[in-house]
């Protein structure tokens, strides 16, 4: 690989490696496991994830990357391995225990006022028009700002703003889980607020394989679980051509969630992440940038090396 770059070769669709010499890769060792609520980094298993362009490119003509050179990605681990994950009305559940969520997570809701809220109060909240709402007006007495992105404070915050009539969250009816992993009609009554209840994989834990279970860890056994020669249809899963009716997990898995819960490409949308695809515990912010700021403001100062909590 070209030292210093990652996928290709920068400002163009040139490859930064090559896959003629193939070396094993080894780990330093561990100081800790992963653990529920950690921030982590990690490279992110999903194809679709890793293909930036895919919008301008036939599915054909993806790239599947090495594991080391898959995108990185960063979220909070909801859930480890054997874990129960369930999501209600937005509120996670780890077997069957309610979560508290992240001080700072943001959830979006509908703010109907009197009139437009002022810059002024905007800015003391925190709030950026360009990012975090969409505002119209239904009267000359009424404005309403949609898809509000807050966290518990922030909402503190909007609720005592005078011009404020009514703060409403916005949380999906169960259904539309289509897009929603694992991608199937035992899912389909899922979203992104109402999932589950899902089991994390765990090294060691044997399944039965049947219709039901083919659909929720299928993919994850074929293309993660470390088997090279494997595959399942309708009529079951194979390994090294032999068909198999139980299946035991060879490395442990986990959910990740963003803190920005309906703003998140996350293991709701594309699953498990696989052990060996973990890079490590995010502990500090080295850099935040506001992409719609001005030149001279894009560097978010008041995060420069800010704890991740």
């Amino acid at each position: 690989q070209v030292p210093l770059t990652h996928q290709n070769i920068r400002s163009s669709d040139i490859p930064s490696y090559s896959d003629a010499i193939q070396l094993p890769s080894f780990r330093l060792p561990v100081f800790s496991s992963v653990k529920r609520n950690d921030v982590v980094a990690f490279n992110v298993p999903d194809l679709e994830q890793n293909n930036l362009d895919r919008l301008y490119r036939p599915q054909s003509e993806w790239v599947h990357y090495p594991v080391d050179l898959k995108t990185n990605y960063i979220k909070r681990c909801i859930a480890v391995d054997g874990d129960v994950i369930e999501i209600k009305n937005q509120t996670v559940y780890i077997n069957g225990l309610e979560e508290k969520a992240p001080p700072k997570s943001l959830r979006t809701y509908t703010v109907l006022a009197s009139d437009e809220i002022n810059m002024r109060h905007l800015e003391r909240l925190g709030l950026n028009p360009a990012t975090d709402f969409k505002i119209s007006r239904l009267s000359p007495t009424e404005v309403v700002y949609t898809s509000m992105l807050l966290t518990s404070d922030q909402i503190q915050g909007v609720k005592e703003l005078p011009i404020v009539k009514s703060l409403t969250e916005d949380i999906a009816e169960p259904g539309n889980g289509a897009n929603l992993f694992p991608h199937s009609k035992y899912t389909s009554s899922w979203n992104a607020d109402n999932y589950g209840p899902l089991t994390i994989p765990r090294k060691g834990m044997t399944i039965e394989i049947n219709d039901s279970t083919l659909a929720l860890f299928g993919k994850t056994i074929v293309e993660f679980d470390l088997n090279e020669n494997a595959k399942y249809d309708s009529s079951g899963l194979f390994i090294d051509g032999q068909r198999v009716s139980n299946y035991t997990f060879k490395q442990n898995y986990y959910f990740m969630m963003g803190d920005n819960r309906h703003n998140s490409a996350d293991s709701r949308y594309w699953g498990f992440v696989p052990e060996d695809h973990i890079v490590g515990k995010a502990f500090f912010i080295w850099l935040s940038l506001d992409k719609h700021a001005s030149f001279f403001n894009k560097v978010r100062w008041r995060r420069f090396l800010n704890l991740i909590e």
